[in-house]
């Protein structure tokens, strides 16, 4: 059915569901659906949501019968969503620009107008716990041609994913992600990078929107409270399985940025010492 399903994995936030459900339902393009998989949580998101639902006929609840992680969960919600696109956002993050589905599923009206099979994605903005914009380098705004867009994005992707500057939140037709194999459990660690690479490696065309979309927030005990080197640990081994999709020469001119980055951070604290 044409419209779109918002689908949340939930997993112990009781402190932050409702912010993140309040903000899809302030949306100027409204969702047909949000689906909240609640993946088992002990705390009080349970009642939280439920009176959520009952206050609005467009969310729909699904309870597994165990913990199985944000993969699991997202795959689930995929498969009982109703409607012909689908786009995925956390229960800790909220959407910062009230126009943002508008935005990118304009941009998906255009691409297929065009032919292609795309998705369409807004810049993220990092935020404390408390929801406070962090004043950091990564939430500057970017020119155009900072932005990953087309549908040979591969090499770019593995470049970019370092400075974890990929594309999250984004609209997409159900079918796509069905066609890559959806998300791939039982991963739960930069899970949507790797399905960003399957879905660069069909030649999905990546078009951003160029506006903001999602507040991501940063917490202490989340993914993104992990320590620096786990992150890159993993960050290298998605790019390294997919590094053989691509041509020797472009091979290693990913490799170069992907590193580029890294590189640099050593070289700057090793001044820092010595000085």
């Amino acid at each position: 059915m044409e419209g779109i399903s918002i689908i949340i994995p939930n997993y112990n936030k009781e402190k932050y569901i409702e912010k993140c459900v309040n903000s899809v339902l302030e949306q100027s393009y409204m969702p047909k659906e949000i689906i909240i998989v609640d993946d088992c949580s002990t705390d009080n998101s349970r009642r939280i949501i439920e009176k959520l639902a009952r206050e609005n006929e467009t969310i729909k609840l699904i309870y597994p019968k165990t913990n199985g992680g944000v993969s699991k969960a997202r795959n689930l919600g995929l498969q009982n969503a109703s409607y012909d696109y689908v786009t995925f956002i956390d229960s800790d993050d909220f959407y910062i620009n009230v126009d943002k589905l508008k935005n990118e599923m304009k941009q998906l009206e255009l691409l297929e107008e065009k032919g292609y099979q795309g998705l369409a994605y807004s810049t993220t903005i990092l935020v404390d716990e408390d929801g406070n914009v962090i004043p950091c380098r990564t939430n500057r705004r970017r020119r155009k041609n900072e932005f990953m867009k087309g549908n040979r994005v591969l090499k770019t992707l593995i470049s970019l994913s370092k400075q974890k500057r990929v594309p999250r939140d984004y609209c997409i037709r159900k079918e796509t992600v069905l066609k890559v194999g959806a998300y791939n459990y039982p991963r739960n660690f930069y899970e949507d990078l790797d399905l960003l690479m399957r879905l660069a490696r069909i030649g999905v065309f990546f078009q951003p929107t160029y506006e903001t979309g999602t507040a991501y927030r940063q917490l202490h005990n989340g993914l993104s409270g992990k320590k620096a080197t786990d992150h890159s640990k993993e960050i290298r081994i998605i790019c390294d399985h997919y590094m053989k999709d691509l041509k020797l020469i472009d091979r290693a001119i990913a490799i170069f940025e992907r590193d580029k980055t890294e590189l640099k951070k050593k070289i700057v604290d090793i001044i820092r010492k010595i000085a």
